[in-house]
């Protein structure tokens, strides 16, 4: 049996020698037939008489075979789940679709064909980047930086400039949908100058602003603080890692000395914009809050003129509803909790359990309670924490002294900052064409050319009259007029309307006067006759 390639051959066998048995057992049993010693004859001879025995027999043995192929099969089935191996499922001839057979699960090839796709679409904004530094100039690229943000399609590039030689990082993002402004040349003009114009002790400043039209990308230069942000700081990472591998762990809480100098800078910030008439800064977060020496910069305040909402705005938006000077101070709240507590408050509100967290009993635990737990369910403003005893005492703010006062706003910059804050255009920002008019958007200073719809007035003739022979030569080389158009014929004078009879004018001064009128029957003659 160990010769036997095939494993069902042992069945076959041993059905066929029942079989034999069983088919020579009444030759041997039967006396007549063992006495002429001829089995063969006697065998076939039974078979005739008996055929259903063969029929039965073939039967049966089909059956097992087919039994025993289906047991074989059964066991050369792997067991439980498998994955899919690699890959692609093609044509070969006739015989149909096969699997290709790799090494590779299709986990791990779709997580390749993403990385490809993502190399592709980086390659493809660097170009976009070089040919922008090249056609900008005093800008040298220096490095593409990883997904050092949670924006998705943002770009992060670090640039060095011409004439400091210090890098700069700049960013290159695809334009919001709910931008309220027309980015034409005037409009990123007038926002340069806006900026410019929002220069602060605390502030980080843009020093350049620019949009793509033909890849409808915005563009931004910052300075690079290498020590990143202030959520850098409490995670203790570089701020040029990757974002989804940085802030996987808790962080460490801040020194309640650096709590109140960061919590003190951007109050002063907050302020500042407001008193410029600055929207709300919905960009407010630990990310968004760079540290360079002692001093911090709030930055990101730029993202809300271009229409960009931020990842935490739909959450406190919900909560403050329509006040948009609570929903800063709650942003500010959730930097100071997460200042004080080393990680990120992932409610809108704080209840007293997040709070109570928090290890350190200084005058911060204080303040996030008049923040989030007041018991009439007001918030508190920028001013009243500015003046609280944990900011107002014993801070650093001499820079404030050091900066100049910005010149007062132009009437274009209050325009823009109108529009901004409405979320659309009126119709005295609008300078461009009729298409972002209806869009509700502005496109940059107010034209002083007509409106195309406005009945256009014939110029007068600046040309001083002619004098002498000029006139003579002139009128004489002129060609005769074409002859004028004669008037359209008057249209006939419609017939006046019938003087009321004085029954009529009875009834519609009864009517005018408000009388019920009186009821009536009506006889109806519609009806078939029968």
């Amino acid at each position: 049996m160990a010769g036997i390639s095939h494993p069902w051959m042992p069945s076959v066998l041993l059905y066929c020698a029942v079989c034999w048995t069983f088919c020579a057992w009444p030759v041997a049993g039967t006396p007549e037939l063992g006495a002429n010693n001829d089995g063969l004859s006697a065998a076939a001879k039974y078979i005739r008489e008996h055929v259903w025995v063969v029929v039965v027999g073939a039967i049966g043995l089909a059956v097992l075979i087919v039994m025993t192929v289906l047991c074989y099969c059964s066991r050369r089935r792997p067991r439980g789940y498998a994955p899919l191996d690699g890959s692609v499922i093609g044509v070969s001839g006739s015989r149909g679709f096969e699997l290709s057979q790799s090494t590779e699960t299709f986990g791990g090839m779709l997580q390749k064909q993403r990385q490809s796709e993502r190399e592709i679409e980086e390659e493809s904004a660097l170009l976009n980047c070089q040919f922008y530094l090249r056609a900008l100039g005093g800008y040298t690229m220096k490095i593409q930086l990883n997904q050092i943000g949670t924006r998705a399609g943002k770009r992060w590039y670090l640039v060095t400039d011409h004439r400091s030689g210090q890098d700069m990082l700049m960013c290159m993002l695809g334009r919001s949908t709910s931008c309220p402004l027309t980015l034409s040349k005037v409009t990123v003009k007038t926002v340069q100058e806006l900026l410019n114009n929002m220069r602060h002790a605390y502030l980080m400043p843009v020093l350049h602003v620019d949009y793509l039209e033909e890849q409808d990308l915005v563009t931004f230069i910052h300075p690079y603080m290498p020590r990143g942000s202030v959520k850098d700081k409490i995670y203790n990472c570089k701020p040029t890692d990757v974002i989804h591998s940085k802030y996987q762990y808790r962080g460490k809480p801040l020194n309640e000395g650096l709590i109140r100098l960061y919590g003190r800078h951007v109050l002063e910030a907050l302020i500042f914009l407001r008193s410029r008439g600055f929207p709300p800064c919905l960009h407010l977060n630990s990310a968004n809050i760079f540290v360079d020496g002692n001093s911090c910069f709030l930055g990101g305040y730029e993202l809300a003129v271009f229409g960009f909402s931020s990842r935490m705005y739909p959450l406190v938006r919900r909560a403050v509803k329509d006040d948009m000077d609570a929903l800063e101070v709650m942003l500010f709240g959730h930097f100071l909790f997460e200042m004080l507590l080393g990680k990120e408050l992932n409610v809108a509100k704080a209840e007293r359990h997040h709070i109570s967290e928090a290890r350190s009993t200084s005058q911060a635990v204080q303040i996030l309670h008049d923040i989030f737990l007041r018991k009439d369910a007001t918030f508190p403003s920028l001013a009243e924490l500015k003046e609280h005893p944990f900011f107002s005492g014993g801070v650093d703010v001499s820079e404030l002294s050091k900066t100049n006062t910005p010149p007062p706003l132009t009437s274009h910059m209050k325009s823009i900052l109108k529009v901004v804050r409405k979320g659309k255009s009126p119709s005295s920002a609008t300078g461009g064409s009729s298409k972002s008019k209806k869009r509700g958007s502005v496109s940059g200073p107010k034209s002083s050319r007509p409106s195309s719809r406005s009945s256009v007035s014939p110029r007068p003739n600046t040309t001083p009259p002619p004098t002498g022979t000029a006139t003579a030569a002139s009128a004489s080389s002129r060609p005769p007029p074409p002859p004028s158009v004669p008037p359209p014929p008057a249209a006939a004078a419609s017939p006046a309307p019938p003087p009321a009879s004085g029954e009529r004018g009875a009834l519609l001064s009864q009517i005018h006067k408000g009388a019920r009128l009186k009821k009536t029957s009506t006889n109806d003659r519609s009806k078939p006759k029968v």
